[in-house]
């Protein structure tokens, strides 16, 4: 890690050692329950309704005309239709099905149950009835369950099956029926399990492949040839079950498809440690693999684990204080829907408090090109820390201009295959000492780099910055929002008694310009009043001026490439809160910067940043670890008409819900307090928080505190 402009990293390291949390990765097989259909509205007796794959739907006719669904499909899909008759006289209704031109393409007498499978013929609207089917006799009213889903191609919403990992499943009412997908190979041998904890039925795998041939897997069932699944787990008769079941596999078993993601600096030994907390969004279990890697590229420790549905897994630096350096990457191999944060450590030593720093997991596939800004002036220092995955070594070039967009300098340097280097700015573009300004990082077309930035302030204290992406395919959860968006947020600043806030606001596009409003807020919506600008490195003050709205606020152009930067003056004896928008007219990025100071002379013990965050996001999460301290949480609306109504959720670390709360926050509101004042059941837990308004957006941020350090956590999205 970097602590002085003096240090240089070692080349040769020692692979660090890992250590789970305790019980972290067992899974609690109550921790979710499946049930993934929609229920609909019935029509009226020989009404028509519309279907979508992956409704379930249960309805009574009480006429003799029956019942008429449609639905909208492309040719050579196979859809499964499950129908049963859950109580009346036996009508055993009959079920028909005719494509597009009126042909009649399936009919079957229900009797009891139907599982059929259709296979559509052309593309269009196709039409299905149930009446009735008995020839002699009276109508006796009935009601029924039908499952309608998709099974070739899969509906999109059909989860990848985990393979080897037990969960919770329900099969209800009775005549519901799950689709999941799996993805195996030739030769792979399945085992299906279920154990019964309520209810009376026995629940069954059923396997369809892509030519409707549809197989229950027993005790040995060999896939016969390579591709995706569709499995649907239904009753074996015409009970409902709720229970745990596992899929097992013996062969290749590719399982659910896994994403590449990394977190591109890592560092432990020597005062430094890490912990990094990966969170399940899933209803599912998943597995996951951890891969190490050193500077040079080689493969380190490898940690293979399992998280629950909705839980928490966490890793753990295990290297002493006083072992020698250890640094590199870690890349994670997981499903989608698994987000993940890293917090770096430094132990306190005598003269200087102990400091931390969060960065979040990244997916950087298709991801060359990246920008940020760096700081290097009343001696700050910048660093990058950047990763490549690419098993042949990697040429990337570092592009430095100053805060007015002017250029300063370029250097290309070399990366081992998925290698990874730590350096201060400085060290690598000297012409970039004692200024502020941005800093492109791009790779070859082809190749995904990883990066971070790190700021250290002169008496010690550092960050972590999130970088934005200049490619258009990368995602970098928790950074800057994608261009399409007209606001961003800073979900909370502070300003006085020992706080100040620094924003740095950015163009991304050399060849373009725009427009960047800024406005801060108190809690109850009033202007802010602690922002003053800050001459930049051209030497030029920004204006401020007032809105309609009376707010303060500052509107520049930003043109070509530069940068804007504002700081709280920081020197009233109390301490005001709020929150920043960012209203703009062009491509633009940023962060603010919390910073602390002690001792009445201004020296900084303390540092935390949080890229500015998107618009229209109405749910997200913070991972929590509250043993060794406390997590707060700071909200704000930008509404200035809406009020919001927020959900706040806790889960542990195996994903059951271990305590919520709900409150309103009036328009233009912000709101900041730690999570055991919201939920006390979450004192010293370790889990996540949800946290979801149902009626518009809303911007938040996790702050971390342990002893005297604290960082911000960047929400997961």
């Amino acid at each position: 890690m970097l602590r002085s402009s003096a240090l240089r990293f070692p080349s040769a390291l020692a692979i660090a050692r890992r250590a789970s949390w305790p019980g972290i990765f067992l899974l609690l097989l109550s921790a979710a329950v499946r049930g993934q259909e929609t229920p609909r509205v019935c029509p009226s007796p020989s009404g028509s309704n519309s279907l979508v794959a992956g409704e379930l739907v249960t309805c009574s006719v009480t006429a003799v005309s029956g019942h008429e669904w449609t639905f909208d499909a492309q040719a050579s899909e196979l859809y499964s239709i499950g129908l049963l008759e859950t109580a009346g006289g036996g009508s055993h209704p009959v079920v028909t099905v005719f494509d597009p031109s009126g042909t009649q393409i399936v009919t079957a007498d229900t009797s009891l149950q139907l599982a059929s499978l259709v296979r559509t013929t052309s593309r269009g609207r196709y039409r299905m009835t149930f009446t009735e089917g008995r020839t002699a006799g009276s109508f006796d009213p009935y009601t029924y369950t039908m499952s309608f889903e998709r099974v070739g191609v899969p509906t999109a919403s059909a989860p990848y099956m985990p393979l080897g990992l037990q969960f919770a499943s329900s099969i209800e009412p009775p005549g519901d029926r799950d689709l999941y997908k799996l993805n195996v190979e030739a030769g792979d041998v399945l085992r299906f399990r279920f154990a019964r904890t309520h209810g009376s039925g026995t629940q069954e795998a059923m396997l369809v492949d892509s030519l409707g041939a549809a197989r229950l897997i027993g005790s040995g069932y060999v896939v016969p040839a390579t591709g995706v699944y569709s499995l649907i787990l239904q009753d074996s008769a015409v009970y409902s079950s709720r229970g745990t079941v596992s899929l097992e596999c013996q062969g290749a078993c590719p399982g659910p498809p896994a994403v590449s993601s990394l977190f591109p600096h890592y560092a432990e030994g020597a005062g430094w440690s890490s912990t990094m907390m990966f969170l399940n969004n899933n209803d599912l279990p998943v597995k996951f693999k951890l891969w190490t890697r050193s500077s040079d590229g080689l493969d380190g420790s490898v940690y293979e684990g399992a998280i629950a549905p909705h839980g928490l897994a966490g890793v753990t630096s295990t290297l002493r204080p006083e072992d020698p350096l250890w640094q590199g990457s870690n890349i994670l191999i997981a499903p989608q829907g698994v987000s993940g944060m890293l917090v770096f450590r430094s132990a306190e030593v005598p003269g200087q408090r102990g400091q931390q720093a969060a960065s979040v997991l990244s997916v950087p596939t298709g991801s060359n090109a990246w920008i940020l800004p760096f700081d290097n002036q009343n001696g700050y220092l910048s660093g990058l820390a950047i990763t490549a995955l690419a098993s042949t070594a990697t040429a990337f070039t570092l592009d430095s201009s100053d805060a007015n967009g002017g250029p300063l300098e370029s250097r290309t340097i070399t990366l081992n295959p998925n290698g990874h280097m730590a350096f201060v700015l400085t060290d690598q573009l000297p012409a970039t000492a004692n200024k502020r300004g941005l800093v492109q990082i791009r790779a070859g077309a082809g190749v995904s780099i990883g990066v971070v930035g790190l700021r250290f302030s002169p008496q010690g204290a550092f960050t972590s910055l999130a970088p934005a992406a200049l490619s258009t395919t990368a995602t970098v959860p928790g950074s800057i929002a994608p261009p399409s968006d007209q606001y961003y947020f800073v979900p909370h600043i502070a300003n006085g008694g020992g706080w100040s806030t620094e924003l740095f606001a950015f163009s991304r596009d050399r060849a373009a310009s725009g427009v960047l409003k800024l406005a801060s807020y108190q809690g109850t919506g009033t202007a802010f009043e602690g922002f003053a600008p800050k001459w930049t490195g051209s030497g030029a003050a920004w204006p401020v001026t007032y809105d309609s709205l009376g707010t303060r606020s500052t509107v520049e152009s930003l043109i070509g490439q530069n940068m804007l930067a504002l700081k709280t003056a920081g020197s009233e004896a109390g301490t005001s809160v709020g929150w920043l928008s960012a209203a703009r007219a062009g491509d633009f990025a940023g962060l603010a910067i919390f910073r602390q100071t002690v001792d009445g002379a201004g020296r900084i013990a303390q540092e935390a940043s949080v890229p500015f965050f998107p618009s229209n996001v109405s749910q997200f999460w913070v991972p929590l670890d509250q043993r060794n301290g406390t997590v707060g949480l700071a909200l704000a609306n930008p509404s200035s008409t809406q009020s919001r109504s927020v959900s706040i959720v806790f889960r542990d670390y195996n994903g059951d819900v271990a305590g919520q709360t709900s409150f309103t926050m009036p328009p233009m509101a912000h709101f900041a307090t730690t999570i055991d004042t919201l939920i006390p059941a979450a004192a010293g837990g370790i889990g996540s928080i949800e946290v979801n308004s149902s009626n518009g957006d809303i911007a938040g941020i996790g702050l971390l505190f342990e002893g005297t350090a604290f960082t911000a956590l960047p929400a997961l999205r």
